[in-house]
This record gives structure tokens, C-alpha cells and sequence, in this order.
């Protein structure tokens, strides 16, 4: 390990702490806009137009993350990411003004199994406790989300498929795709 990081405070790069104009240890954190918004993040070509963006998040180790415009009906962004990074986009499109809601499957109201393995059910533990972490996410943040009951046939489309229905040609995983499935076809 090198010895001059033991010497330096921890710093969370939107947290401060730390660094020459960052506040006081005792103050609450401040959230800088991540650099998603630096770079010209599409939440702010949104907030231009005037339009309400609904995101949504399929929870799990590689998290699915999608963007809808119910305006222009259209989906501006659909991806896997992890927790961290998700959490950061959806921060980046609240400080844009243009954060409508968040729509994220929660495990917890699953009320069917089907016939599943001890892994399995271990993963479905784990999924459980993500969908806690970002209710209290976006609780914690003030925004406003639904928890989403998890409907046979509604996810696990193949990529030609979703592209056939929504129109977007990028690149998806099942989770992003799952995550676009929440959102896609709402009303503004």
C-alpha cells in the first residue's frame, strides 16, 4: 500500500471532504452534479423541451437503466450499470429539473416463485435487499418512485423483439431491456 494515501482524508468525488473549498467535516454533504452533466447529459437537452423524464431501474448486481420521454414517447437511454452508477444518472436527471418518476421492479412483491433452486432463491434474497437499497435511495433523495410488481411475460424480451416494439437499435442486455420495459409506453 502506498504510505502518502494513509496521510490524505477519504474523498468522495461528489461528497468533498477533504480538499481545498469543500465544507467543513461537521456540515451534512453536498451532491455536486456528476459528470454525466457536465457532459452535455441528455436530461438536459430534456429540461430544454420541457419534458419530464421516467426512469427505470431493474435491480441486481448489473443493474438495468432506462430513460423515457412519455412527451416524444421515445426512450433516450437504455443500459446496465452498476448500483452506484445508476444511482448517479438518476441524481444527474433530478438536478436537471426534468425527473419525473422512477419505476423499479421490486422483488419484494412478488408473490410467485415458480420452481426455482437454493441459488436461486439466495438470488432472490439479494435482489430483495437491492430493491430496499434504492427505495430508500429515492426516498432518502425526495424523489418520486413506485415499486413494481414483477409480471410474468412483462420482461426477458429477446433484443429483436424490443427492438421491433420500441424502436431502439442499440446494444441491450436483459436487464436494460427489463428496465426500458417499466417505463416504455407510459403517458406523460
Amino acid at each position: 500500500m502506498n504510505a502518502d494515501r494513509l496521510d490524505k482524508p477519504a474523498q468522495h468525488p461528489r461528497l468533498g471532504g477533504g480538499v481545498a473549498g469543500s465544507p467543513p467535516a461537521d456540515s451534512p454533504p453536498v451532491l455536486a452534479p456528476a459528470p454525466g452533466l457536465a457532459r452535455g447529459h441528455r436530461a438536459s437537452d430534456a429540461s430544454a423541451a420541457g419534458q419530464r423524464i421516467i426512469i427505470g431501474i431493474d435491480p441486481g448486481v448489473s443493474t438495468g437503466y432506462a430513460e423515457y420521454d412519455p412527451v416524444a414517447r421515445k426512450l433516450l437511454d437504455v443500459r446496465t450499470l452498476r448500483i452506484d452508477e445508476a444511482m448517479d444518472e438518476v441524481i444527474n436527471v433530478k438536478l436537471a429539473g426534468t425527473l419525473a418518476l422512477v419505476r423499479y421492479e421490486d422483488a419484494r412483491l412478488r408473490t410467485w416463485l415458480g420452481a426455482k433452486g437454493r441459488e436461486a432463491l439466495q438470488g432472490a434474497g439479494s435482489i430483495k435487499r437491492d430493491c430496499k437499497i434504492w427505495a430508500d435511495f429515492l426516498h432518502a433523495h425526495g424523489i418520486q418512485h413506485r415499486g413494481v410488481k414483477p409480471q410474468a411475460g412483462a420482461s426477458k424480451w429477446d433484443a429483436t423483439r424490443f427492438a421491433r416494439v420500441t424502436g431502439w437499435t442499440g446494444r441491450t442486455s436483459e436487464h436494460a431491456r427489463d428496465a426500458a420495459l417499466l417505463v416504455w409506453g407510459m403517458r406523460a
